[in-house]
């Protein structure tokens, strides 16, 4: 269909003010989606491409239409700019049969009959219209979905049948699937019940050993967690009416239960990760691709990825070949002129064993730069608190950088992009889902490539398996990254990469990126780089 032929978007029921006419390649894609024979689509949709809207208006032509997504923010948005049926999880909503406890909480869960869980619940009420033949787009987050699919009377759809199932932010995917799947217990969940916390009593190697924690969740741990339960049921019966202290420590046990009998269950590789402090086990499968249809897909007709950084090597991790899939990617509606991406080869590796000269040579090149852009916001993506800390007690800067903690992230990147020009906002964790358009921020500095941390128990595990995999990871992080600060044509930002190891990095893992990103990448040439014009 010729795009002057095709209804505006308001005439799909958006706003017309905000959607006025649709964008360069926007009938297409969803024409794409649509047309496509696979049932699964995946898109690589840069900054720009109005994912949203792409993903509504191909929900709206399929029929009923499920939308995730994995941040609170977006679904909010999502939620508002399409009139879209919202569900939160269970905690986000207050219990009414007692407003000291949330729903997760709630009375229901401990056995009781609540005549609410059929009408007068905002919680099950949200669900059930969720359901409904006649809601035909409901949007909500990732862990609800698959809790919805993967609980016992699941018939393969979590909110009635699906048309479209619109995964965005799919890059996420094997994430929010090991999350999900992941089985967490705490020493404090079963030594008050006279359990024995294992890592206390074994060795490191029977510590990290699956087959070793599944036993003694069947034959030690569950037993006594039951038994725990029938007491606890015997105590609540004795109350006239179930206090709040007493419905949460029944919905702790439940919940203690449940992971004992699922760790007993679990088939497969699975990695055991112990807290180098507290000792608290984490168990979550190696590649949770295997579940993907049975906790994600469900019976949907079609489903759609939709994400900034989509590739091939996502796909194949999670487990799906290439007759499953019809993939294909955009490039940036953004000129290159106006999000260049420089790597800069004049400092060193900035590996674990740099040595204190390194740090010295690197934070001199970073500081000689910001002198050059010293009338712009800039952003310092430093990936650790303690190459944050070295950098607002040593850089000569010092006094124009401003930093986060995860409590105050909200407030101080508002207060930066309100900031005078000149304002540095050092980060370790602004890479994904910040939005800093125009002159909220002109200028990023990537200054150490974000290699995940090789210690935690799945990194290690995978890494094993295939040696691309941390790799992988630091390419999506500074993908994601290089997309903070342009969010509209017209936009400008430059972000720079201060790491000696992008030498080797940036040829050896471009297949990981999107084209779009690798269009940008520019090594630095000798002396500094000349700044982009100012907005």
């Amino acid at each position: 269909m010729v795009v002057a032929d095709f209804p505006p978007p308001a005439m799909f029921g958006v706003d017309g003010r905000k959607f006025p006419e649709w964008r360069p390649g926007q009938v297409e894609a969803f024409q794409r989606i649509l047309d496509s024979p696979n049932r699964i689509v995946a898109a690589g949709l840069p900054t720009g491409w109005g994912k949203s809207l792409i993903g509504y208006v191909s929900g709206k032509v399929a029929g009923r239409c499920v939308y995730l997504t994995s941040r609170r923010g977006l679904q909010t948005q999502i939620m508002a700019d399409f009139q879209a049926h919202n569900v939160w999880g269970q905690s986000n909503y207050k219990c009414k049969t007692n407003p000291d406890l949330t729903v997760a909480d709630g009375p229901c869960h401990t056995g009781m009959k609540c005549e609410l869980k059929d009408g007068g619940c905002d919680y099950y009420d949200a669900v059930n219209i969720a359901a409904l033949p006649t809601t035909k787009f409901t949007v909500t987050n990732y862990a609800f979905y698959i809790r919805r699919l993967l609980r016992p009377d699941s018939d393969g759809d979590g909110l009635g049948p699906v048309d479209l199932l619109v995964l965005d932010e799919a890059h996420r995917l094997l994430d929010e699937l090991s999350s999900a799947l992941s089985i967490q217990l705490r020493r404090t969940d079963v030594e008050p019940h006279g359990i024995p916390w294992p890592p206390d009593r074994w060795s490191k190697a029977d510590a990290e050993d699956a087959d070793k924690w599944k036993g003694w969740a069947v034959n030690t741990a569950l037993p006594a967690i039951t038994s725990a339960i029938a007491r606890q049921a015997a105590d609540n019966n004795a109350q006239a009416k179930l206090s709040s202290a007493a419905a949460r420590a029944t919905r702790r046990l439940q919940n203690t239960q449940t992971a004992l009998r699922e760790m007993g269950k679990v088939v497969g590789e699975w990695a055991v990760g112990i807290h180098w402090k507290t000792k608290d086990m984490n168990f979550s499968p190696l590649w949770p691709g295997e579940y993907l249809q049975r906790a994600l897909l469900g019976t949907a007709k079609k489903v759609v990825f939709m994400s900034a950084t989509m590739n091939i090597k996502m796909l194949n991790m999670l487990g799906l070949g290439e007759d499953d899939y019809d993939f294909y990617e955009q490039g940036s509606l953004f000129p290159i002129v106006d999000r260049p991406i420089l790597y800069d080869l004049a400092v060193p590796n900035m590996r674990f064993s740099a040595t204190p000269s390194d740090w010295t040579t690197w934070l001199s090149r970073l500081d000689n730069l910001i002198d050059a852009r010293l009338d712009k916001r800039m952003i310092v993506h430093c990936h650790s608190y303690q190459r944050k800390e070295y950098l607002m007690t040593r850089s000569r800067h010092r006094g124009r950088m401003v930093g986060h903690t995860a409590a105050d992230a909200t407030i101080v990147a508002q207060q930066f992009r309100m900031s005078p020009p000149g304002t540095i906002l050092v980060s370790q964790s602004m890479t994904e889902g910040w939005d800093f358009p125009g002159e909220d921020c002109e200028v990023q500095f990537i200054v150490k490539i974000p290699f995940p941390d090789s210690r935690d128990a799945v990194i290690k595990a995978r890494n094993k398996i295939d040696k691309d995999y941390s790799s992988y990871l630091a390419m999506q992080t500074m993908v994601q990254a290089a997309g903070r600060g342009i969010r509209y044509n017209g936009d400008r930002c430059e972000t720079i990469i201060l790491d000696g190891a992008s030498k080797w990095f940036m040829w050896k893992c471009a297949p990981f990126a999107p084209m779009w990103f690798n269009n940008s990448v520019k090594r630095v040439p000798s002396g500094l780089p000349t700044p982009l014009i100012k907005l």
